[in-house]
């Protein structure tokens, strides 16, 4: 964790560093452009974060990112924490 100064309404060490002041570390943009992301683990156990999900007719659709290992149409899967088994019936890819 660390402790960044700013002033988002004056915009203050939000893109650029403060001149001349006690503090002496990165702005806030800096910060976030330094961060250290974790490597993507292909073949590691699958975990998805889901992030919206929806019935329509009998079928539950959940969107997510995957975060470490890969799927497949047709693949049984475990849906934690109610332990609900699922398959996979499509896959979308959704374009930046």
């Amino acid at each position: 964790m660390a402790f960044i100064p700013l002033d988002s309404i004056n915009n203050v060490n939000v893109h650029t560093r403060i001149e001349n002041s006690w503090y002496v570390g990165p702005c806030f943009a800096e910060y976030l452009d330094n961060i250290i992301l974790p490597e993507r683990k292909p073949l590691g156990p699958l975990r998805i974060p889901a992030i919206d999900k929806f019935k329509d007719v009998g079928n539950l659709f959940v969107y997510g990112k995957i975060e470490s290992g890969t799927i497949i149409e047709d693949q049984s899967v475990t849906i934690l924490p109610q332990r609900l088994q699922m398959v996979i019936k499509e896959i979308y890819n959704a374009k930046d």
